[in-house]
């Protein structure tokens, strides 16, 4: 007859069992102290943003306020050379084209200054989940229309052509962001195409969404580079704007696709080096579209 205390029977030693408990005492500690090290990382990290976004507000703000005197100021001169009789005078009439064309370029610098500070602002509020839509039922072609006449207004010697539907296309957006992500695409269209070249924008209906695709004839884009420009602040190498655009922070694409996303679309680009460059990006219809 088997009896559990013959002296045979297998039975963990005392000694074994105090150095399990031990390790399993010091693995705990080690467990917690990795896991106060992460929330200290963590609310250190969250702490670090904050004052980030603080800083970003305060010299957004303050670089601003400057810049709409500034602008404020040269559209009031523009208008009053406007007034200026030129017609019984070549040399007045010269001077005045002079300083339109002066105060043409003064004017595109500050609308440059002031989309690089909007587009700063905008990327901190995406990186911190705090950039809000506000959604309307809008027609798509009249969005597109207006972004193409107001760089029409910026760049009139450059060709923009915009192919649109028959019908209304209607989607769901918030027409002020979707304007800032077709500015810039246009802009880098039309920046790094040949001066003589056209710009096409066409918009297609598909079952679930409306496409646009901005075709440039530019040089295209390197392929080790057509993951990159979406990351923030990268431009790639030795690209030359024909408007002299600079490429400024290299936030207008990771802009573009935070925006995008937020609306339910997608966005990317097709290109080949010397041959031009198509971006592209999808909205999903309407409800009642």
């Amino acid at each position: 007859m088997h009896h559990p205390l013959r002296d045979d029977a297998v039975m963990p030693p005392f000694d074994n069992q105090m150095a399990l408990h031990a390790e399993m005492t010091a693995l705990r500690q080690q467990l917690a102290t990795m896991r106060a090290e992460r929330d200290a990382a963590r609310r250190a990290m969250e702490a670090s943003q904050a004052r980030l976004q603080r800083a970003i507000y305060v010299v957004s703000h303050e670089l601003r306020t400057p810049m709409t005197s500034i602008k404020a100021g040269t559209q009031m001169i523009a208008r009053r050379l406007r007034r200026v009789p030129n017609d019984n005078a070549d040399i007045l009439r010269q001077s005045t084209v002079t300083l339109l064309d002066l105060l043409n370029i003064v004017q595109r610098q500050v609308d440059q200054q002031d989309r690089l500070i909007r587009d700063l602002v905008m990327v901190s509020r995406i990186d911190a989940n705090r950039l809000a839509i506000q959604v309307q039922s809008q027609d798509f072609s009249v969005i597109i229309d207006k972004a193409v006449a107001q760089l029409h207004a910026q760049y009139p010697d450059r060709s923009v052509r915009f192919t649109r539907p028959s019908q209304p296309a209607l989607v769901a957006v918030d027409a002020d962001q979707l304007h800032i992500v077709l500015q810039h695409l246009l802009l880098n269209a039309v920046g790094y195409s040949p001066p003589e070249s056209q710009v096409e924008v066409t918009l297609i209906g598909q079952p679930e969404h409306w496409c646009v695709a901005i075709n440039d004839q530019g040089p295209g884009i390197p392929t080790d580079a057509l993951t990159k420009i979406w990351d923030p602040f990268y431009s790639i190498p030795n690209s030359v704007s024909t408007i002299g655009l600079s490429a400024a922070l290299g936030l207008g694409l990771y802009l573009s696709r935070g925006i995008i996303t937020l609306h339910d679309g997608q966005i990317g680009v097709e290109s080949t080096p010397g041959r031009g460059s198509t971006f592209w990006f999808t909205l999903p219809r309407a409800s009642n579209d």
